[in-house]
């Protein structure tokens, strides 16, 4: 739910090069700390969790708006926050080369996807150490997480729809104004300057937020409760049958 599928050439590239920043920077971290506390046995795992991301990402639910699972949450309850970085990253890699949202989304649809990862992974083991109900806290953790991933995906979505440069415009037509009242040879600068801006505002396609907000909502809440409860399955199953995975 919290994937961005968005094709290279809409997002500025302030915010594509900040989400691989941030992403680099946590991949060093990661490797440090699979380097110091000998994490090596757990690459089989980060495989298998890679290669389950990509499968269920790429199947579609038929909801009016697109909804995939990521199993983000279960990445995180088996692996860890840190380790699961690098499934995710793989994943969202990979099905960008098959036009799975852009090349330059990747860094920060991993993002959002490891911070529902890492949320996930505090929820599930704050309500299991309190309750020690396994589907109950795997649920909620999911539940909560695709929440807060959703929020983190609209607001990315809106920071790189919205036209930025007409507060800039706007200030430099202030500008221009006042030095028309300083000079009256500046008139016609800068009455040229009000047209152009007027004309820019009236053909710029405005990113409804409200709207945007309603619908991922309105369908993401049952895809959450899908998710959720296929997570809590996941998870109660490990439980019984290879609990060592878990680390409870």
């Amino acid at each position: 739910m919290s994937h961005i599928h968005i094709p290279d050439g809409i997002l500025p590239l302030w915010l594509w090069v900040l989400g691989y920043i941030l992403i680099g920077i946590c991949f060093i971290f990661g490797a440090f700390y699979i380097k110091k506390f000998q994490k090596q046995s757990k690459f089989p795992l980060i495989s298998i969790m890679a290669a389950l991301m990509i499968l269920t990402m790429s199947v579609p639910i038929p909801f009016p708006v697109p909804y995939h699972i990521n199993l983000a949450v279960l990445a995180g309850i088996i692996l860890g926050p840190i380790l699961s970085l690098f499934a995710i990253l793989t994943s969202n890699l990979l099905l960008a080369f098959t036009a799975h949202g852009g090349i330059t989304v990747v860094g920060l649809n991993t993002l959002v996807i490891s911070i529902e990862s890492l949320v996930g992974y505090l929820i599930f083991n704050f309500f299991y150490k309190k309750t020690d109900k396994i589907f109950f806290s795997a649920f909620t953790a999911t539940f909560l997480a695709l929440i807060i991933s959703t929020f983190l995906a609209i607001g990315i979505v809106y920071a790189g729809t919205h036209n930025f440069s007409s507060l800039s415009h706007h200030n430099c037509c202030n500008k221009e104004e006042h030095q028309e009242k300083i000079s009256i040879h500046n008139e016609k600068h800068v009455e040229s300057e009000l047209i152009e801006h007027h004309e820019h505002q009236d053909t710029e396609e405005k990113f409804n937020i409200k709207r945007f907000f309603a619908l991922m909502f309105m369908f993401g809440f049952i895809g959450w409760i899908l998710e959720a409860s296929l997570t809590g399955f996941i998870v109660s199953y490990i439980k019984k049958v290879k609990p060592d995975i878990l680390n409870l």
